[in-house]
């Protein structure tokens, strides 16, 4: 990881007034950036475009890539950190939710097959 705490990441959004072929050409005029790069940035996926050691600095940048018609969003580390933290909470208490699901599951197919077994010998002592 970095030491700079803050990024700009990208996710495939561009302004709605403008199209995705103009934005493209404009990233590789502003930037020079080669076009293949461009390309990647557009895969579907949220990509960190750059890190930064201020939020000034980020924020700059940020303006710069608005001009050329991404919408792309600053976030500091701290940030991300936390957010890993809350899926892996998650993650914990999805897993603890199935866990039970299933140990319920498993206590109500007994009990369905319990009931069965004692109606079957119900029945068996019916006919006899």
């Amino acid at each position: 990881m970095s030491d700079k705490p803050y990024e700009i990441f990208f996710a495939g959004d561009v302004f709605p007034h403008l199209e995705v072929e103009t934005v493209k050409s404009n990233l590789v005029l502003m930037f020079d950036i080669p076009p293949e790069k461009v390309e990647c940035l557009f895969c579907g996926e949220e990509i960190v475009v750059k890190r930064f050691d201020t939020f000034a600095d980020a924020h700059i940048r940020q303006q710069q890539f608005e001009q050329a018609g991404l919408i792309c969003h600053i976030r500091h580390m701290d940030d991300i950190k936390k957010e890993r933290e809350n899926r892996l909470d998650m993650r914990n208490i999805a897993g603890r939710f199935v866990k039970t699901i299933r140990d319920h599951s498993r206590k109500s197919q007994n009990h369905s097959r319990f009931s069965r077994l004692f109606s079957s010998l119900i029945e068996h002592k019916k006919r006899a």
